[in-house]
């Protein structure tokens, strides 16, 4: 099972290059969010229960907030990589980011430490989201060329730290405390660096601001009660250690949506 969600982590991900190569980083990466929808049905069909009450309003929660922020937002596409000095910077703040959130981290197993990890796990997805784009852009200027690129392999190492914070922040704790948190972070992540280092405009004005403020808490309400539900959390495969209680023993191996989740 933990094989078979690597897989799909995959080819999650060749779906994420081709969609970053046409939209902009905000866009693409805020769209992710949708894979909790996808997980309810899922979890209902291992679980062999009915969506809740609260599952069916952190739907809605999650459609209609998503769909107000990204219609009032209009992200459009700026730059396809920072120059050397953005590219520095963007380094830089990603590392002391997410340096300091392991830092924060309680080093045993238990809610806090997943939910920071889950966060530098967020943070590192919206940097390999930029780098993405980049390596993308130079796929179509070099070719195979690109193999020899700096970028490609920045990409590659922050990738598998990625891998490896994320599988750690799912083994450190309960799924629901750090499935929300790596949620909502990556598209918060995503967008500074589509604004600030990208270059990607979205609406500004007071109406605007105001709509795309609520229709994003609107989101995190509804993606905070979908990851909540005992149909994500349950849906564990046969033979997965079993729950004691203790956060400290909740070490169950999954692997959830793409890898930008």
């Amino acid at each position: 099972m933990w094989v078979l969600g690597v897989l799909c982590d995959v080819a999650a991900y060749v779906f994420q290059f081709l969609a970053l190569r046409r939209g902009s980083v905000l866009l693409v990466q805020s769209i992710l969010v949708t894979g909790l929808l996808f997980a309810i049905p899922l979890g209902a069909a291992f679980c062999h229960r009915r969506p809740s009450r609260s599952d069916m309003i952190g739907t809605v929660g999650v459609v209609s907030g998503l769909g107000l922020f990204l219609a009032t937002a209009a992200p459009s596409e700026g730059l396809h990589q920072p120059g050397p000095t953005g590219y520095a910077l963007l380094v830089a703040l990603t590392a002391v980011v997410v340096g300091g959130l392991l830092v924060l981290a309680p080093r045993h197993p238990g809610k806090r430490r997943a939910m920071h990890l889950g966060a530098a796990c967020g943070v590192t997805f919206g940097f390999n989201a930029a780098l993405t784009k980049a390596s993308g852009e130079l796929l179509e200027r070099n070719g195979l060329g690109l193999v020899f690129s700096w970028q490609v392999w920045l990409l590659a190492g922050s990738a598998a730290f990625g891998f490896l914070l994320v599988q750690s922040a799912f083994q450190a704790g309960p799924l629901e405390s750090s499935l929300p948190v790596l949620t909502i972070s990556d598209p918060l992540a995503s967008a500074a660096v589509g604004l600030i280092f990208l270059q990607e405009h979205i609406s500004t004005g007071p109406v605007a601001v105001t709509l795309e403020v609520v229709g994003f808490s609107v989101m995190v309400i509804g993606v905070f009660l979908l990851a909540r539900s005992p149909l994500i959390n349950e849906a564990a495969p046969a033979g997965a250690a079993p729950e004691t209680g203790d956060d400290s023993h909740h070490l169950q191996h999954r692997s959830v949506g793409g890898p930008d989740e």
